[in-house]
């Protein structure tokens, strides 16, 4: 599960390792036909500074990427809506 706290300025992901993420700045908001993106400037809790993105691509029925971008590596996860 990932969850994004914008009163306190933090993404967490829970995964096997439980990841925290410090948002540093609100990046510029992409948003036409194709694609939706919300990019994050951030730090981890062992204070990398790392990207953020998420990608809601519109021609894929809505489907949505979480990217995590250092300067050596990068994670992308798919995301799942829970059902209510």
């Amino acid at each position: 599960m990932i969850t994004l706290d914008a009163k306190k300025d933090l993404i967490t992901v829970n995964s096997s390792e439980i990841q925290s993420f410090r948002i540093k700045a609100y990046g510029e908001i992409t948003d036409n036909e194709e694609v939706n993106i919300v990019p994050f400037e951030c730090v981890d809790n062992k204070f990398s500074k790392c990207t953020i993105l998420i990608i809601t691509k519109k021609k894929e029925d809505d489907r949505i990427q979480f990217y995590i971008t250092y300067n050596e590596v990068k994670f992308v996860y798919n995301i799942y809506k829970l059902k209510e």
